[in-house]
């Protein structure tokens, strides 16, 4: 399990990671009370489903407004101007929002775009010297994860061809891109 590879890796460090649905405020709220004082957030929330409208606004709320929620939540918490202790909010986006070209996904890689959009304008330097909080944007490429159990465009022609869009681009592993967030992150010691 990652979690504890990572707690092996960063011995000092208190790792934990927390599952939740995050389009439901009170649940993800509920754990960032629960857990207190945060110095690090990474916002990883992501499916792509785009079979129908239902599935649509789904994949919009999963994985945008929820990420903005989990954003501006994090940083109220952490904020140096409202007597938090600073910290880093790292949102996961994916190399297919700069991608005019993706050649199937065409809701996820909008709202890629737009969490790499909205990191940029709240990441801001002038605001994370009023704020103390640091908000870095990560977009990885092709990842082995869950998310190709399940992918469905709304264009039936897409759906047949799906497995051969995807390998056609190089893909890496979890453990690969959950090893290279650490290398952003400006650690305390």
């Amino acid at each position: 399990m990652l979690q504890d590879k990572m707690m092996t890796e960063y011995v000092n460090s208190k790792v934990k990671f927390i599952e939740c649905d995050v389009t439901v405020n009170e649940e993800l709220f509920g754990i960032v009370k629960e857990i207190g004082y945060i110095d690090l957030v990474i916002n990883n929330a992501g499916i792509a489903n785009e079979s129908d409208p239902k599935a649509i606004r789904k994949e919009v709320e999963v994985n945008y407004i929820a990420l903005v929620n989990g954003t501006l939540k994090s940083l109220e918490l952490m904020r140096t101007d409202k007597g938090g202790n600073g910290g880093t909010i790292v949102n996961i986006s994916s190399i297919g929002c700069m991608c005019q070209h993706a050649p199937a996904l065409f809701v996820y890689t909008g709202t890629k775009g737009a969490v790499l959009q909205f990191s940029n304008c709240i990441g801001r330097e002038e605001y994370y010297s009023k704020t103390g909080v640091r908000i870095l944007t990560v977009c990885f490429g092709i990842t082995k994860t869950g998310i190709y159990n399940n992918l469905r465009s709304f264009d039936e022609n897409i759906n047949k061809d799906m497995q051969q869009i995807i390998d056609l681009y190089p893909m890496q592993s979890c453990d690969r891109t959950g090893f290279e967030i650490p290398s952003l992150i400006p650690f305390k010691t």
